[in-house]
């Protein structure tokens, strides 16, 4: 269970990356932010100490204000620009990175690696129909060929986009889409790529992985998108309305 200050963090940080704690804004003073906030200053000062070091908030005689966001991206570390970007830049990141993946992959790989991921294809064709299963093959197959790119850096911003797209998207898989044989396209998605793979096409494995990327976009995502308000609400931690409701969050 996450602290009641990571709880702030997570309403203040949301609400500066959505728009709506603008660049320049000034939070009220310590003793009337706590009291909206329902919460004591130590709290809020702890989480104004993470806000500052993660580049949101500079503090000084003129206040607690909000940096400008490109300033925010540049210090963040990489995992948590990944968590903030929007929907659209993650699938155009996604596809960037992982269809070079593919494309170093089918240059590099053995035969005997390009059979094993085949052998993950045919798995996910069978298991398709059990959303579990898939996304956790689905995870597999996509991190086993980043490591197959040969490449530490590709492997690294591969893992990252893919552990976030995750956490926020990979939820909406029900049995009424599965009936309909919403993922068929996308199970046969690996299969091109491994079939590319195995033709040594490296341009034709990139290719592949760009429209598996955009496969999965449109299955996944549609009954989950990221918005303010989606933090600190989980471990009990209220804040009083009337700030976030003067904050439009």
């Amino acid at each position: 269970m996450r602290s009641k200050s990571w709880a702030v963090f997570d309403r203040i940080s949301a609400g500066i990356m959505s728009g709506k704690l603008e660049e320049g804004y000034v939070f009220p003073n310590e003793v009337e932010f706590c009291r909206q906030m329902n919460v004591g200053r130590s709290t809020l000062r702890e989480a104004y100490r993470m806000l500052e070091l993660y580049g949101f908030i500079t503090r000084n005689r003129n206040g607690t204000i909000v940096n400008r966001k490109q300033d925010i991206l540049v210090s963040l570390p990489v995992r948590q620009v990944f968590h903030f970007a929007e929907r659209e830049e993650l699938i155009q990141f996604r596809a960037m990175v992982e269809g070079e993946c593919a494309y170093y992959a089918a240059r590099r790989a053995k035969d005997a690696d390009i059979a094993a991921l085949s052998s993950l294809a045919v798995h996910l064709q069978q298991n398709r129909t059990d959303p579990k299963v898939y996304v956790q093959l689905s995870r597999t197959f996509h991190l086993r060929l980043s490591e197959l790119s040969g490449n530490s850096l590709l492997c690294r911003f591969a893992r990252e986009l893919l552990e976030v797209w995750q956490e926020r998207y990979c939820d909406v898989l029900d049995d009424k889409r599965l009936r309909k044989g919403a993922i068929s396209g996308e199970a046969d998605g690996f299969t091109e790529i491994t079939g590319a793979m195995q033709e040594k096409d490296a341009e034709g494995a990139r290719r592949a992985m760009i429209r598996q990327i955009q496969r999965e976009a449109k299955q996944y995502g549609e009954n989950r998108i990221y918005r303010a308000g989606d933090y600190g609400q989980s471990d009990g931690n209220e804040f009083n309305s009337e700030w976030t409701a003067a904050a439009g969050l």
